[in-house]
């Protein structure tokens, strides 16, 4: 894992609706990696790498660039803090350059920034999507272009804190556990995380957006931050290196010969018989 990828990007101050010093670190990024970048006129970043067989799709992992914390400048640190099993691990907190003192390190969603990169390099063909404006409302995904779905699998998003599994999101069934793409899910879960997840009822994230303008299955994974919107968040970094393999094992099980749907009309329905706000199961909610 590059933990100086990690620490650079996670350095860069991106308060939402001020993204453009990572969007503009990322492009140049991806571009070196070979992707081809585009900026929409919302300021969200689309990259593609390669290009699928025929009869075949992309898979499209996304994340969100900005933060609630403000433009301060920090020292991205190395330290130990206790995971979800109240285990001390390799951790990374953020230092204030100017006072000394702790402050929020951003990683909701930097972290599933660099998750979602370090996975898409380890295949051939790839879709990314960066959105601005997640923090209040989902304004960037909000005025996603829905065409750049026409030939994707399926979209996985890393924006859970600690182990958490967004299946269902605000008023959308992202994914039904009795499929195909269900089972993937599940099984890669269980194989990468050793059922230390929880399945959630989400409050919001891009993938409620995508999955209300589109029929393909979604999934928001766990990316590995604690203590979200706070001066005291962190990341373990074992569970950052879980959340690629995670990712990679996904992409692997699900192939790229199938487009997963779940109509959004159905998903809305199915959700209006499930609970709402952060309730959470360990077995699939639905």
């Amino acid at each position: 894992m590059n933990v100086e990828l990690l620490k650079h990007i996670l350095s860069i101050p991106s308060y939402f609706g001020e993204e453009q010093e990572i969007r503009a670190f990322l492009k140049e990024h991806l571009e070196s990696n070979s992707f081809e970048c585009a900026i929409d006129q919302k300021g969200n970043l689309y990259a593609i790498k390669g290009k699928p067989k025929e009869g075949q799709y992309y898979p499209c992992f996304v994340a969100h660039m900005d933060t609630v914390h403000h433009r301060v400048p920090v020292d991205i640190v190395e330290y130990e803090d206790y995971n979800t099993n109240r285990e001390l691990k390799p951790a990374l907190k953020a230092v204030s350059k100017k006072t000394g003192h702790r402050y929020g390190l951003g990683a909701d969603d930097k972290a599933g920034v660099f998750e979602a990169l370090e996975v898409a390099k380890c295949f051939d063909f790839f879709k990314l999507i960066f959105f601005v404006e997640e923090e209040f409302g989902c304004k960037g995904s909000e005025n996603v272009d829905v065409s750049f779905f026409e030939d994707v699998s399926y979209v996985v998003q890393f924006d859970g804190p600690e182990q958490m599994v967004t299946q269902v999101c605000m008023d959308q069934v992202l994914f039904e556990s009795a499929s195909d793409f269900g089972s993937g899910v599940v099984e890669s879960l269980n194989e990468v995380l050793i059922e230390k997840h929880s399945y959630y009822v989400h409050p919001y994230t891009d993938v409620w957006k995508i999955k209300a303008k589109t029929d393909l299955c979604c999934v928001n994974l766990p990316a590995g931050y604690y203590r979200m919107h706070s001066k005291e968040e962190y990341v373990i970094l074992e569970d950052i290196e879980n959340s690629i393999k995670l990712g990679k094992k996904l992409v692997e099980k699900l192939g790229f010969d199938t487009r997963h749907n779940f109509e959004a009309s159905e998903s809305k329905e199915l959700s209006r018989k499930l609970p709402r706000g952060w309730h959470s199961s360990k077995n699939p909610i639905c």
